[in-house]
C-alpha cells in the first residue's frame, strides 16, 4: 500500500504551504466544490496543469461568504504577475496536452449522442 504525504497534495492551508516550503503563492484558486484531488474535479486539473508550469498553487475550497470572508485572505496575496510571468509563455496546445495527460485513458472523452427526451408520440 502506497503512503501518501501531505505535500502530494495541492495546499489549502497555510500549514501545508509552509510544509512545501514556500513562503508565498503564484496563483490561489477559489472553488465552491471541496477539493478533490482527481482528473474529473475542474479546480484540481487546473492547479495541476498550472503547478507543471513551475507556478506555486494553492486551493481554498468551499470559502465562507456569510461572515469576515477570512477565508479569501488566510494564504495571502499572490505574487504579481510583474514578478512571475512565466505564464506567457503558455501555449494554447500545452495546456491540451498536458490536459489530455492528466486523464486516464478509462476515463477517456467520448461524444454520445443523446435522444430527444421531449419526442412527440
Amino acid at each position: 500500500m502506497q503512503t501518501n504525504k501531505l505535500s502530494d497534495w495541492l495546499p489549502t492551508t497555510n500549514k501545508e504551504v509552509k510544509i512545501r516550503g514556500w513562503e508565498e503563492l503564484d496563483v490561489i484558486l477559489f472553488s465552491g466544490d471541496a477539493y478533490v484531488d482527481h482528473p474529473s474535479f475542474g479546480p484540481a486539473v487546473i492547479g495541476r496543469i498550472l503547478e507543471s508550469y513551475g507556478l506555486k498553487v494553492a486551493i481554498v475550497p468551499q470559502p465562507i461568504v456569510n461572515d469576515d470572508m477570512q477565508d479569501f485572505t488566510k494564504l495571502g496575496t499572490p505574487k504579481s504577475k510583474k514578478e512571475k510571468n512565466s505564464w506567457k509563455s503558455i501555449k494554447p496546445n500545452d495546456v491540451k496536452n498536458t490536459f489530455d495527460d492528466a486523464i486516464p485513458s478509462s476515463h477517456s472523452l467520448q461524444k454520445t449522442k443523446h435522444k430527444s427526451r421531449n419526442k412527440r408520440r
